[in-house]
Protein backbone atom coordinates (compact mmCIF):
# COMPACT_ATOMS: atom_id res chain seq x y z
CA UNK A 1 0.00 0.00 0.00
CA UNK A 2 2.79 2.44 0.82
CA UNK A 3 4.32 2.01 -2.65
CA UNK A 4 1.01 2.52 -4.44
CA UNK A 5 0.40 5.69 -2.43
CA UNK A 6 3.45 7.22 -4.08
CA UNK A 7 2.15 6.60 -7.60
CA UNK A 8 0.51 9.87 -8.53
CA UNK A 9 -0.57 9.14 -12.08
CA UNK A 10 -2.07 6.25 -14.02
CA UNK A 11 1.09 6.06 -16.13
CA UNK A 12 3.23 5.59 -13.01
CA UNK A 13 0.87 2.90 -11.75
CA UNK A 14 0.92 1.10 -15.11
CA UNK A 15 4.71 1.20 -15.17
CA UNK A 16 4.89 -0.12 -11.60
CA UNK A 17 2.53 -3.00 -12.36
CA UNK A 18 4.39 -3.86 -15.55
CA UNK A 19 7.73 -3.93 -13.73
CA UNK A 20 6.30 -6.02 -10.91
CA UNK A 21 4.74 -8.51 -13.30
CA UNK A 22 7.83 -8.92 -15.51
CA UNK A 23 10.55 -8.83 -12.83
CA UNK A 24 8.88 -10.52 -9.83
CA UNK A 25 5.74 -12.46 -10.71
CA UNK A 26 6.75 -14.01 -14.05
CA UNK A 27 10.18 -15.37 -12.93
CA UNK A 28 8.62 -16.83 -9.78
CA UNK A 29 5.77 -18.43 -11.69
CA UNK A 30 8.08 -19.91 -14.32
CA UNK A 31 10.35 -21.35 -11.66
CA UNK A 32 7.44 -22.99 -9.87
CA UNK A 33 6.02 -24.22 -13.17
CA UNK A 34 9.35 -25.78 -14.15
CA UNK A 35 10.01 -27.47 -10.83
CA UNK A 36 6.59 -28.72 -9.86
CA UNK A 37 4.43 -29.04 -12.99
CA UNK A 38 5.10 -32.80 -13.14
CA UNK A 39 3.25 -33.34 -9.89
CA UNK A 40 -0.43 -33.37 -10.79
CA UNK A 41 -1.56 -32.94 -7.21
CA UNK A 42 0.09 -29.52 -7.04
CA UNK A 43 -2.07 -28.23 -9.88
CA UNK A 44 -5.04 -28.54 -7.54
CA UNK A 45 -3.21 -26.70 -4.78
CA UNK A 46 -4.77 -23.36 -3.88
CA UNK A 47 -1.45 -21.53 -4.41
CA UNK A 48 -1.21 -22.68 -8.02
CA UNK A 49 -4.87 -21.94 -8.65
CA UNK A 50 -4.43 -18.42 -7.30
CA UNK A 51 -1.32 -17.80 -9.40
CA UNK A 52 -3.03 -18.96 -12.59
CA UNK A 53 -5.95 -16.68 -11.88
CA UNK A 54 -3.57 -13.80 -11.16
CA UNK A 55 -1.71 -14.31 -14.43
CA UNK A 56 -5.00 -14.25 -16.32
CA UNK A 57 -5.62 -10.72 -15.02
CA UNK A 58 -2.63 -9.32 -16.94
CA UNK A 59 -2.99 -8.71 -20.67
CA UNK A 60 -0.02 -9.91 -22.66
CA UNK A 61 1.28 -6.90 -24.59
CA UNK A 62 2.29 -7.99 -28.10
CA UNK A 63 5.73 -7.52 -29.56
CA UNK A 64 6.06 -5.45 -32.72
CA UNK A 65 5.88 -8.38 -35.13
CA UNK A 66 2.73 -9.75 -33.47
CA UNK A 67 1.03 -6.37 -33.58
CA UNK A 68 1.92 -5.73 -37.23
CA UNK A 69 0.79 -9.22 -38.23
CA UNK A 70 -2.50 -8.62 -36.46
CA UNK A 71 -3.01 -5.30 -38.25
CA UNK A 72 -2.36 -6.99 -41.59
CA UNK A 73 -5.00 -9.59 -40.80
CA UNK A 74 -7.81 -7.12 -40.13
CA UNK A 75 -8.63 -6.53 -43.81
CA UNK A 76 -8.18 -2.75 -43.69
CA UNK A 77 -6.58 -2.38 -47.14
CA UNK A 78 -9.52 -0.56 -48.75
CA UNK A 79 -10.99 1.31 -45.80
CA UNK A 80 -10.23 4.45 -43.83
CA UNK A 81 -7.32 2.69 -42.15
CA UNK A 82 -5.57 1.64 -45.36
CA UNK A 83 -2.45 3.71 -44.58
CA UNK A 84 -2.11 1.93 -41.24
CA UNK A 85 -2.57 -1.40 -43.00
CA UNK A 86 0.04 -0.63 -45.65
CA UNK A 87 2.44 0.65 -43.01
CA UNK A 88 2.05 -2.65 -41.18
CA UNK A 89 3.07 -4.49 -44.35
CA UNK A 90 5.94 -2.20 -45.39
CA UNK A 91 7.36 -0.96 -42.08
CA UNK A 92 10.25 -3.37 -41.69
CA UNK A 93 11.42 -2.93 -45.28
CA UNK A 94 11.16 0.85 -45.07
CA UNK A 95 12.95 0.85 -41.73
CA UNK A 96 15.92 -1.25 -42.80
CA UNK A 97 16.10 0.52 -46.16
CA UNK A 98 15.93 3.94 -44.52
CA UNK A 99 18.88 3.13 -42.27
CA UNK A 100 20.86 1.67 -45.17
CA UNK A 101 20.27 4.20 -47.95
CA UNK A 102 22.50 7.17 -46.94
CA UNK A 103 25.56 5.01 -46.24
CA UNK A 104 24.95 2.85 -49.30
CA UNK A 105 24.92 5.90 -51.56
CA UNK A 106 28.08 7.18 -49.90
CA UNK A 107 29.90 3.87 -50.47
CA UNK A 108 28.69 3.61 -54.07
CA UNK A 109 29.91 7.11 -54.87
CA UNK A 110 33.25 6.52 -53.15
CA UNK A 111 34.00 3.41 -55.20
CA UNK A 112 33.04 5.06 -58.50
CA UNK A 113 34.96 8.25 -57.77
CA UNK A 114 38.15 7.16 -56.01
CA UNK A 115 38.78 3.94 -57.95
CA UNK A 116 37.98 5.39 -61.35
CA UNK A 117 40.78 4.72 -63.88
CA UNK A 118 42.77 2.80 -61.23
CA UNK A 119 41.42 -0.72 -61.73
CA UNK A 120 41.40 -2.77 -64.92
CA UNK A 121 38.39 -4.85 -65.83
CA UNK A 122 40.39 -8.05 -65.51
CA UNK A 123 41.53 -7.24 -61.97
CA UNK A 124 38.02 -6.18 -60.92
CA UNK A 125 36.62 -9.47 -62.21
CA UNK A 126 39.36 -11.91 -61.27
CA UNK A 127 41.90 -10.53 -58.77
CA UNK A 128 40.50 -7.86 -56.47
CA UNK A 129 37.90 -8.65 -53.84
CA UNK A 130 35.84 -5.99 -52.11
CA UNK A 131 37.19 -6.67 -48.62
CA UNK A 132 40.81 -6.25 -49.70
CA UNK A 133 40.08 -3.06 -51.63
CA UNK A 134 38.31 -1.50 -48.65
CA UNK A 135 41.09 -2.55 -46.29
CA UNK A 136 43.81 -1.00 -48.46
CA UNK A 137 41.85 2.17 -49.19
CA UNK A 138 41.07 2.63 -45.50
CA UNK A 139 44.73 2.30 -44.62
CA UNK A 140 46.09 4.60 -47.34
CA UNK A 141 43.31 6.99 -48.39
CA UNK A 142 40.32 7.26 -46.06
CA UNK A 143 40.46 5.81 -42.52
CA UNK A 144 36.69 6.13 -42.12
CA UNK A 145 35.96 3.91 -45.13
CA UNK A 146 36.28 0.63 -43.22
CA UNK A 147 33.63 1.63 -40.69
CA UNK A 148 31.33 2.79 -43.49
CA UNK A 149 31.78 -0.48 -45.36
CA UNK A 150 31.18 -2.62 -42.26
CA UNK A 151 27.99 -0.72 -41.44
CA UNK A 152 26.70 -0.88 -45.01
CA UNK A 153 27.53 -4.58 -45.33
CA UNK A 154 25.58 -5.47 -42.19
CA UNK A 155 22.53 -3.42 -43.14
CA UNK A 156 22.69 -4.45 -46.81
CA UNK A 157 22.72 -8.13 -45.90
CA UNK A 158 19.82 -7.57 -43.53
CA UNK A 159 17.88 -5.93 -46.37
CA UNK A 160 18.67 -8.75 -48.82
CA UNK A 161 17.45 -11.36 -46.34
CA UNK A 162 14.35 -9.32 -45.57
CA UNK A 163 13.27 -9.12 -49.23
CA UNK A 164 14.23 -12.72 -49.87
CA UNK A 165 16.90 -11.78 -52.40
CA UNK A 166 14.29 -10.38 -54.80
CA UNK A 167 14.04 -6.63 -55.24
CA UNK A 168 11.45 -4.60 -57.11
CA UNK A 169 7.84 -3.65 -56.46
CA UNK A 170 5.03 -6.09 -57.14
CA UNK A 171 4.46 -9.82 -57.15
CA UNK A 172 6.49 -10.45 -60.30
CA UNK A 173 9.61 -8.73 -59.01
CA UNK A 174 11.42 -11.95 -58.21
CA UNK A 175 11.24 -13.34 -61.74
CA UNK A 176 12.22 -10.25 -63.70
CA UNK A 177 15.74 -10.18 -65.10
CA UNK A 178 18.28 -8.46 -62.91
CA UNK A 179 16.14 -8.53 -59.78
CA UNK A 180 18.04 -11.18 -57.86
CA UNK A 181 20.48 -9.82 -55.28
CA UNK A 182 22.88 -11.53 -52.91
CA UNK A 183 24.52 -10.81 -49.59
CA UNK A 184 27.91 -9.10 -49.38
CA UNK A 185 30.99 -11.09 -48.40
CA UNK A 186 34.54 -9.74 -48.21
CA UNK A 187 35.91 -12.30 -50.67
CA UNK A 188 33.54 -11.40 -53.52
CA UNK A 189 35.01 -9.84 -56.67
CA UNK A 190 35.05 -6.04 -56.70
CA UNK A 191 33.13 -5.96 -59.99
CA UNK A 192 29.88 -7.01 -58.27
CA UNK A 193 29.74 -3.60 -56.60
CA UNK A 194 30.40 -1.53 -59.72
CA UNK A 195 28.10 -0.27 -62.46
CA UNK A 196 30.05 -2.08 -65.16
CA UNK A 197 27.57 -1.78 -68.04
CA UNK A 198 25.99 1.21 -69.73
CA UNK A 199 22.43 -0.10 -69.41
CA UNK A 200 20.69 -0.56 -66.08
CA UNK A 201 19.79 -4.16 -65.33
CA UNK A 202 22.84 -5.51 -67.13
CA UNK A 203 26.06 -6.69 -65.56
CA UNK A 204 26.58 -6.55 -61.81
CA UNK A 205 25.55 -3.27 -60.20
CA UNK A 206 24.60 -4.72 -56.79
CA UNK A 207 24.82 -1.49 -54.82
CA UNK A 208 22.95 0.67 -57.29
CA UNK A 209 20.20 -1.93 -57.68
CA UNK A 210 19.44 -1.78 -53.94
CA UNK A 211 19.70 2.03 -53.88
CA UNK A 212 17.04 2.16 -56.58
CA UNK A 213 14.86 -0.41 -54.83
CA UNK A 214 14.87 1.48 -51.52
CA UNK A 215 14.10 4.79 -53.23
CA UNK A 216 11.25 3.24 -55.25
CA UNK A 217 9.74 1.67 -52.11
CA UNK A 218 9.71 5.03 -50.34
CA UNK A 219 8.39 6.89 -53.38
CA UNK A 220 5.56 4.41 -53.86
CA UNK A 221 4.52 4.74 -50.23
CA UNK A 222 4.57 8.56 -50.30
CA UNK A 223 2.59 8.60 -53.54
CA UNK A 224 0.07 6.15 -52.08
CA UNK A 225 -0.34 8.35 -49.01
CA UNK A 226 -1.19 11.46 -51.02
CA UNK A 227 -3.29 9.55 -53.54
CA UNK A 228 -5.33 8.12 -50.68
CA UNK A 229 -6.19 11.59 -49.46
CA UNK A 230 -6.77 13.07 -52.89
CA UNK A 231 -6.24 16.58 -54.17
CA UNK A 232 -9.85 17.60 -53.45
CA UNK A 233 -10.12 16.07 -50.01
CA UNK A 234 -8.52 18.64 -47.73
CA UNK A 235 -11.14 17.73 -45.14
CA UNK A 236 -9.70 14.25 -44.93
CA UNK A 237 -8.61 13.62 -41.30
CA UNK A 238 -5.03 12.97 -42.42
CA UNK A 239 -4.78 16.02 -44.67
CA UNK A 240 -4.11 18.41 -41.80
CA UNK A 241 -1.02 16.38 -40.90
CA UNK A 242 0.62 16.76 -44.29
CA UNK A 243 2.26 19.66 -46.11
CA UNK A 244 0.27 20.97 -49.04
CA UNK A 245 2.88 19.76 -51.52
CA UNK A 246 5.24 16.82 -51.66
CA UNK A 247 8.90 17.77 -51.52
CA UNK A 248 11.52 16.23 -53.79
CA UNK A 249 15.19 15.50 -53.13
CA UNK A 250 18.07 14.00 -55.05
CA UNK A 251 19.46 10.64 -53.85
CA UNK A 252 22.69 12.17 -52.52
CA UNK A 253 20.60 14.37 -50.20
CA UNK A 254 18.99 11.39 -48.46
CA UNK A 255 19.60 11.10 -44.73
CA UNK A 256 17.96 9.50 -41.70
CA UNK A 257 15.49 12.39 -41.47
CA UNK A 258 14.31 12.18 -45.08
CA UNK A 259 13.85 8.40 -45.10
CA UNK A 260 10.72 6.73 -43.76
CA UNK A 261 11.49 5.10 -40.42
CA UNK A 262 15.16 5.72 -40.94
CA UNK A 263 16.02 5.87 -37.24
CA UNK A 264 14.73 3.93 -34.26
CA UNK A 265 14.95 4.75 -30.55
CA UNK A 266 14.66 2.20 -27.75
CA UNK A 267 13.25 3.18 -24.34
CA UNK A 268 12.72 0.70 -21.51
CA UNK A 269 13.10 -2.16 -23.96
CA UNK A 270 10.39 -0.85 -26.31
CA UNK A 271 10.99 0.50 -29.80
CA UNK A 272 9.60 3.94 -30.49
CA UNK A 273 6.88 2.29 -32.57
CA UNK A 274 5.74 0.05 -29.70
CA UNK A 275 5.80 3.06 -27.38
CA UNK A 276 3.46 4.73 -29.85
CA UNK A 277 1.21 1.66 -29.96
CA UNK A 278 1.09 1.47 -26.18
CA UNK A 279 0.11 5.13 -25.95
CA UNK A 280 -3.00 4.31 -28.01
CA UNK A 281 -4.04 1.37 -25.86
CA UNK A 282 -7.56 1.57 -24.47
CA UNK A 283 -9.26 -0.08 -21.55
CA UNK A 284 -12.26 -1.65 -23.27
CA UNK A 285 -12.33 -5.33 -24.17
CA UNK A 286 -12.88 -4.72 -27.89
CA UNK A 287 -11.70 -2.36 -30.59
CA UNK A 288 -13.71 0.81 -30.93
CA UNK A 289 -12.84 0.86 -34.60
CA UNK A 290 -12.84 -1.71 -37.35
CA UNK A 291 -11.33 -5.04 -36.43
CA UNK A 292 -11.55 -7.73 -33.80
CA UNK A 293 -9.85 -7.72 -30.40
CA UNK A 294 -6.24 -8.79 -30.29
CA UNK A 295 -6.35 -12.33 -28.91
CA UNK A 296 -3.80 -12.63 -26.15
CA UNK A 297 -5.03 -15.89 -24.67
CA UNK A 298 -2.32 -18.29 -23.66
CA UNK A 299 -2.55 -22.04 -23.23
CA UNK A 300 -1.15 -23.16 -19.88
CA UNK A 301 -0.11 -26.68 -18.96
CA UNK A 302 -3.04 -28.21 -17.16
CA UNK A 303 -3.55 -31.73 -15.91
CA UNK A 304 -7.07 -31.03 -14.73
CA UNK A 305 -8.61 -30.36 -18.13
CA UNK A 306 -8.94 -26.59 -17.72
CA UNK A 307 -7.40 -25.89 -21.13
CA UNK A 308 -7.12 -22.20 -21.99
CA UNK A 309 -7.23 -19.45 -19.42
CA UNK A 310 -8.33 -16.33 -21.33
CA UNK A 311 -6.55 -13.09 -20.62
CA UNK A 312 -8.18 -9.70 -21.06
CA UNK A 313 -8.04 -8.48 -24.66
CA UNK A 314 -5.91 -5.44 -25.35
CA UNK A 315 -7.61 -2.77 -27.43
CA UNK A 316 -6.17 0.12 -29.39
CA UNK A 317 -7.60 3.21 -31.01
CA UNK A 318 -6.46 2.49 -34.55
CA UNK A 319 -7.72 5.79 -35.99
CA UNK A 320 -5.52 7.76 -33.62
CA UNK A 321 -2.65 5.33 -34.16
CA UNK A 322 -2.86 5.88 -37.92
CA UNK A 323 -2.72 9.64 -37.38
CA UNK A 324 0.33 9.21 -35.14
CA UNK A 325 2.09 7.11 -37.78
CA UNK A 326 1.38 9.66 -40.51
CA UNK A 327 2.53 12.54 -38.31
CA UNK A 328 5.71 10.92 -36.99
CA UNK A 329 6.91 8.66 -39.80
CA UNK A 330 5.38 9.91 -43.05
CA UNK A 331 4.56 13.63 -43.00
CA UNK A 332 7.14 15.64 -44.90
CA UNK A 333 8.97 12.63 -46.29
CA UNK A 334 10.09 13.42 -49.83
CA UNK A 335 10.02 11.77 -53.20
CA UNK A 336 13.58 10.68 -54.06
CA UNK A 337 13.83 11.68 -57.69
CA UNK A 338 16.22 11.13 -60.58
CA UNK A 339 17.78 8.04 -59.02
CA UNK A 340 19.17 7.05 -62.40
CA UNK A 341 21.26 10.24 -62.46
CA UNK A 342 23.19 8.88 -59.47
CA UNK A 343 24.32 5.89 -61.49
CA UNK A 344 27.80 6.24 -62.90
CA UNK A 345 29.24 3.68 -65.30
CA UNK A 346 32.58 2.67 -63.81
CA UNK A 347 35.62 3.80 -65.75
CA UNK A 348 38.09 0.92 -65.88
CA UNK A 349 41.80 1.58 -66.43
CA UNK A 350 42.69 0.97 -70.06
CA UNK A 351 46.45 1.35 -70.00
CA UNK A 352 49.36 0.84 -67.64
CA UNK A 353 49.09 3.70 -65.22
CA UNK A 354 49.01 3.78 -61.43
CA UNK A 355 46.75 1.10 -59.95
CA UNK A 356 45.87 -0.36 -56.60
CA UNK A 357 48.69 -2.50 -55.30
CA UNK A 358 47.37 -5.52 -53.43
CA UNK A 359 50.77 -6.46 -51.97
CA UNK A 360 51.39 -5.55 -48.32
CA UNK A 361 53.41 -2.36 -47.92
Amino acid sequence: GSSLGKLRTREEQDEYETEWHSRIYTPAWEELHTKFAQYSVLWQNQVFMNMRQLEACYPQFPDEKEFLNHIQGLGLEDGDLRILSRFGIEKQRLEVGGRLLPGLIQLYQWLHTHLSHLVTMDRAYNKLNIGRVIQLASRRVDPSLQDLYNRVKEQYNQYVELVGGAIGQGACAAVRRGNRIYTIADDLPLVHFLSDFEDEGEGNDWLYAVIRDIAEAQNLFVQTLYAGIGENERNHPLARLLPSEVTHIYPAEANEHSCIVGKQQIYRGLSDFLQLVRSRQEQSSAYRVAGSPLNTSIKLMSLSGEGILPRPSLSFNLNYLQEDIVSIYLAGRPIIEDVSNLRSVFKFRQEKTASINTQPS
